[in-house]
């Protein structure tokens, strides 16, 4: 399996995969629905990227894995113990390519050209209930820092 950077001419099949990604966190618990309009910002970050105008990476593993991980998607208006930090937006790997190494393979691709690209932090999370993305961040050496709740307000609140 090639991994490569994705490039503009990449965004259609990157997007179907990375809709599949969506969709799929939403089954473990995440909250981010694969609209058009959610679509829409991850192509805008997609984009970014390629073109240079901000530092991260778009992989693609053939038809069977993406990644997108880089700098946040707009200037924090505070600072952070992370700076420079990037972001890990996401890793997909297709449900018939996983147990094959393929999504450690994507990320440590990443890891090199975050470093070469001279941040020195990621940032970034999964759902509560997604019991495989909560190992594999643990067994790539992530910390967890914080934890986000939601609480649904119904009534008279």
């Amino acid at each position: 399996m090639k991994i490569r950077r994705a490039t503009k001419d990449d965004w259609p099949a990157f997007a179907e995969m990375w809709k599949e990604f969506l969709t799929e966190n939403l089954a473990s618990g995440a909250d981010m629905l694969p609209t058009d309009k959610t679509m829409k910002f991850y192509q805008d970050i997609f984009n970014s990227y390629d073109s240079g105008e901000v530092r991260g990476v778009a992989l693609m593993a053939d038809d069977a894995g993406v990644l997108l991980w880089g700098a946040p998607a707009a200037v924090l208006a505070f600072d952070t113990r992370n700076d420079p930090f990037a972001f890990g937006w996401g890793t997909y790997v297709r449900p018939d390519h996983r147990g094959k190494s393929l999504s450690t393979e994507l990320r440590n691709t990443a890891k090199k050209i975050l470093l070469d690209m001279e941040f020195r932090r990621l940032v970034g999370g999964t759902a509560v209930n997604n019991e495989q993305g909560i190992a594999t961040v643990i067994s790539l050496g992530f910390e967890p820092t914080a934890m986000q709740w939601v609480l649904e307000l119904k009534g008279d609140a």
